[in-house]
């Protein structure tokens, strides 16, 4: 997948160091969260896109083609701008 497609996976976060309680957006399947369950996990869940979870922006360089890449997470208000190259 692509770095934009990548930032917009569901995501799930640990709270605590002990125990079996995890957080998670609703997006993630509902089989995937009920096999967790029946792990023992005790899932609360998030909204969709949820600040809880982090955000995040990144920068993939294909060098080979000599290009980058940039996302913006849409948990955040922050955005990737394309930058020109510089003029000789």
């Amino acid at each position: 997948m692509n770095v934009q497609a990548a930032l917009e996976q569901p995501r799930f976060t640990k709270p605590t160091f002990g125990g079996c309680d995890v957080e998670m957006e609703e997006t993630i399947p509902a089989d995937v969260r009920a096999g967790l369950a029946a792990r023992g996990h005790k899932i609360k869940l998030l909204e969709p896109f949820s600040y809880v979870v982090g955000q995040g922006a990144a920068v993939v360089r294909d060098s080979r083609r000599k290009v980058n890449f940039a996302a913006g997470d849409p948990r955040s208000d922050g955005a990737a701008i394309p930058q020109e190259p510089p003029t000789q």
